[in-house]
């Protein structure tokens, strides 16, 4: 296990691992391997709340300590795959184990494009087995590269996109373990998963909450996760919405700075600094059409409940407030004799 110093940059963490690895035979089974072989899984890795802070954290704690669970081994693999040049996606939902159908915990498993093929991949399960609360290492080859239609046996994703049939089944299907009746959505994989992994961030989660409910949500678990996905999306709606009002509120700094120095100018008879007519109106005109500007993005600002909503209420009012003040020195300067 190669060592980890906190301060590691995350191409430098990757490299370091990458190091450690024995590519004498294929690439992707040379990771897939030292993944299962080099993380142990330990239950006690679960956050007390079930949430984890951020992907790369999930990475770290895996490596450093050598212990995870599924989220630890899927996120490891991930990355080590897409610092490799791989296209990779994570994979959550829930499966069937010795029959049985655990609904009350979700799993979280890989997708990996190799030789233009997706195919399907569980180090977590492929890494060994728990017993009696003691997990024995025992490698087991059937959940490496695994094809889709193997693999929807075991595991059903929240989203069907994932299931990476062109026919996906329901969870219906799934829970019956008959897998019987056909299929009502329909997807060509090979251009809809392109257009999925090429969408922003957003746009991606959204479509993957509305497959998931299009798809139902059969048990809590399920309604769970499209609940805390939602509450991600608006979380990030807000923030990238935040990100856009803070870039607006400095360019109405950059307008107020212009302002002080127009009325002190012309506090002083605009008799330093050159100000000659057409340079005054110039002026003037230019801070009145970009307060014009500010003041309709403005309008077209979201409202947001409580105290969400005070930046945006504060920008409005802080506007409407320059835009009397610049609109006076507009027609003041247009009316000079």
């Amino acid at each position: 296990m190669p060592f980890l110093s906190s301060g590691q940059s995350q191409d430098k963490m990757w490299a370091s691992v990458i190091a450690d690895i024995d590519f004498s035979k294929d690439t992707v089974e040379s990771v897939f391997k030292w993944v299962t072989s080099n993380i142990r899984y330990d239950q006690k890795m679960v956050p007390e709340d079930g949430l984890y802070t951020s992907k790369i954290k999930l990475v770290q704690d895996a490596l450093k300590t050598g212990k995870g669970v599924c989220e630890h081994y899927a996120e490891l693999f991930h990355g080590l795959m897409q610092y490799l040049g791989y296209e990779s996606i994570v994979i959550g939902g829930y499966v069937r184990q010795n029959e049985v159908i655990n609904s009350e915990f979700g799993h979280v498993w890989n997708a990996v494009k190799v030789d233009d093929k997706w195919y399907l991949f569980d180090p977590t399960w492929a890494s060994g087995y728990t017993e009696n609360g003691k997990f024995y290492v025992s490698y087991t080859e059937e959940w490496y590269k695994a094809t889709p239609q193997d693999f929807i046996k075991t595991h059903m994703p929240f989203d069907p996109l994932w299931q990476l049939l062109d026919r996906p089944y329901s969870h219906a299907d799934f829970i019956s373990n008959k897998f019987t009746t056909k299929p009502e959505l329909k997807f060509d994989i090979e251009s809809d998963v392109l257009a999925e992994i090429s969408k922003s961030e957003l746009d991606r989660l959204a479509s993957h909450i509305e497959r998931i409910e299009y798809a139902g949500m059969p048990n809590n678990l399920t309604k769970r996760r499209v609940m805390r996905l939602k509450q991600e999306l608006d979380n990030r709606r807000y923030n990238e919405q935040l990100d856009v009002l803070n870039a607006r509120i400095d360019e109405m700094n950059e307008i107020v700075d212009d302002f002080n120095n127009y009325v002190e100018a012309r506090n002083q008879g605009f008799k330093r600094g050159n100000w000659t007519r057409s340079k005054i109106e110039q002026r003037a005109e230019y801070m009145y059409s970009r307060v014009s500007e500010l003041l309709a993005f403005s309008e077209s600002l979201p409202v947001y409940e409580g105290s969400k909503n005070q930046p945006f209420n504060s920008f409005k009012t802080s506007i409407n407030r320059m835009s009397k003040e610049v609109t006076k020195v507009y027609q003041e300067a247009k009316n000079m004799k």
